[in-house]
């Protein structure tokens, strides 16, 4: 049941894609996708707000994306010139042209969408849509091997959308304590599938199981993705978090935390912004899976949080634009490049956001303009270390919680 879900309301959101792209409006498309998929309203909002999210979400990325091919044009350009005066008709020459032609055509594809407010967006991936042009290297015997793959791939989840006035905080899904702390979960189907209810036991969530439960005590909203992978269906809840008490005061000082491709450097100050001590947690995530990047980030933001929360002080974070960086990669070297190009620095920001906001620690963002400049000049001789230490040496000294 919870397949034949996922295809429906899979299909459904390609549908709604295509008519939103011919220009129709959702809010009028809504009576008569009730009436022609027989779903209920609830159900083609969650479709409706997801769908949306993800075109806003590829729009404001748009801009982005124009400015970093023309930044690999512009660094492209020269590398030619440079080919064109050493190595006169090389292989190499060749190819940088067909990658420039190619750069040159990819922008004009995005300031042709940006113009006419155009999304192009692909269910499935595009790298799995790509496999079924070399298959034997993709591990496919047929083609019909791969439209098994990409078909579950299209429709292998659904998103039930919750309200704070709603049974349980959700009409679609309605969670229903058991014994033990486990909880049943009443799944409302598609009018047309044939059955109304599906009845999920035994559900219990390895994180934030006390969350979920303090959030149906209070009556807030939960949503609902079901999701099914190689494990399995998987199923993750989305509620308002409790606010947490601040546990820091940025009077009694501040943690910079500089984000590198290998390495987190930690450096404390006092109130009047003597640097007091600091600490390096080595950052590798080149060559790891998602997984394994996940766990560290994770271990790290603990690390973190442990040392915030014992000094009672703040962690100040850079600014940074790092898409730029990656686009310009030909002028590092080829280590360099590895290293920058799966460098997660959104992730990795995002993990300690979060851990701070779980911990009540307090969070603040600066412009990250000249401050190695600053750093030289007012600490590193003061102080006898270096600007950009090795992974393999601790900086001054670890910092110890006080207070």
């Amino acid at each position: 049941m919870l397949h034949h879900c996922a295809r429906w309301f899979g299909h459904l959101e390609r549908t709604l894609f295509a008519d939103l792209q011919r220009g129709k409006d959702p809010n009028q498309l809504k009576s008569e996708y009730l009436r022609r998929f027989a779903i209920t309203a609830r159900q083609y909002n969650a479709l409706r707000i997801q769908l949306q999210g993800k075109i806003a979400a590829i729009k404001e990325l748009i801009p982005l994306h124009i400015e970093n091919q023309k930044t690999r044009i512009r660094k492209a350009k020269k590398v030619i010139a440079n080919l064109v005066k050493s190595q006169p008709g090389s292989k190499q020459l060749h190819e940088k042209r067909r990658r420039l032609a190619h750069l040159e055509w990819r922008l004009e594809q995005l300031e042709a969408d940006q113009k006419a407010g155009r999304v192009r967006l692909c269910f499935g991936s595009k790298k799995l849509f790509r496999a079924q042009f070399y298959r034997e290297e993709n591990g496919y015997q047929s083609h019909a091997e791969w439209y098994a793959d990409w078909s579950e791939a299209r429709s292998r989840q659904f998103f039930v959308l919750g309200s704070k006035d709603e049974t349980a905080g959700c009409q679609g899904c309605v969670a229903i304590p058991e014994e033990e702390g486990s909880y049943g979960l009443r799944l409302r189907m598609p009018n047309g599938v044939g059955q109304k209810y599906v009845i999920l036991t035994g559900v219990r969530f390895a994180y934030g199981q006390e969350e979920f439960a303090e959030s149906l005590a209070c009556g807030r909203a939960l949503s609902y993705r079901f999701l099914h992978d190689e494990k399995g269906w998987r199923v993750f809840v989305f509620a308002e978090a409790s606010p947490v008490k601040p546990v820091t005061d940025r009077r009694r000082g501040t943690i910079g935390v500089d984000i590198n491709p290998d390495q987190l450097v930690l450096a404390e100050v006092d109130r009047s912004g003597n640097f007091v001590g600091g600490a390096h947690i080595p950052c590798l995530t080149y060559g790891k899976s998602q997984d394994q990047v996940k766990a560290m980030l994770g271990e790290i933001a603990k690390q973190v949080m442990a040392v915030a929360v014992g000094c009672a002080k703040p962690i100040v974070l850079e600014r940074l634009q790092l898409e730029k960086k990656k686009a310009t990669l030909e002028e590092e070297g080829r280590q360099r490049a590895r290293m920058l190009s799966g460098f997660g620095y959104r992730q990795t920001k995002q993990c300690l956001k979060a851990a701070a906001f779980r911990a009540g620690v307090e969070v603040m963002e600066v412009n990250p303009a000249y401050t190695s400049t600053i750093g030289a000049v007012n600490y590193a001789h003061r102080y006898g270390i270096a600007v950009h230490p090795p992974v393999e040496v601790w900086v001054c000294r670890s910092v110890q919680p006080s207070g």
